[in-house]
This record gives structure tokens, C-alpha cells and sequence, in this order.
């Protein structure tokens, strides 16, 4: 009788742990999922990220989409430092 109760516990225990990671890996696919759809969502919103262009064709995509403030502060003042992941160029 304690055998069988042991090993009952032990079924449940080891179908817990079973569903447990069942769910983490369909959670791991479902944020794999949204991750992949996000990269296509930036690709068309900002297709001048797309690598299999050429630079002078990406460059073009780019300065279509900028307005001309924009472009006047890339030639004057301190170009993209508005922009949260600009850098400024180190200088001597």
C-alpha cells in the first residue's frame, strides 16, 4: 500500500514537472514567434536596415525618409544625438 501511494505521488509529481516545462517551451515559441514578427515589422517600416541591399541603395532609402532638418543637423550641430542609440564620433 505505501508502494503504491509512493508511487502515485511520484506519477504526479513527474506530470507536474512535465507540464510545467510543456508550457515554458510553448511560452519559448511564442516569444520566438513575436521576436521573428517584429523583425519583419522593422524590416518594412525601415527597409534601409535591409543588409542584402547595397549601401548606396539603403543610404538612398534613408535620406528619402529623413526631413530636411534632419539632414541640416547631420551637417551642422551634432548630427543624430537626439536619437536615443546615437554616439557621438570620438574626436582628437
Amino acid at each position: 500500500m505505501k508502494c503504491s501511494s509512493i508511487t502515485t505521488w511520484g506519477a504526479w509529481a513527474l506530470a507536474g514537472v512535465l507540464a510545467v516545462a510543456a508550457c515554458g517551451a510553448q511560452s519559448s515559441i511564442a516569444q520566438q514567434r513575436q521576436k521573428q514578427a517584429d523583425l519583419e515589422a522593422k524590416k518594412k517600416a525601415w527597409p534601409w536596415m535591409n543588409t542584402s541591399l547595397s549601401p548606396d541603395e539603403r543610404a538612398d532609402l534613408v535620406l528619402k525618409e529623413m526631413t530636411l532638418d534632419e539632414k541640416i543637423l547631420l551637417l551642422h550641430g551634432n548630427g543624430m544625438a537626439h536619437a536615443g542609440i546615437w554616439q557621438m564620433p570620438l574626436t582628437k
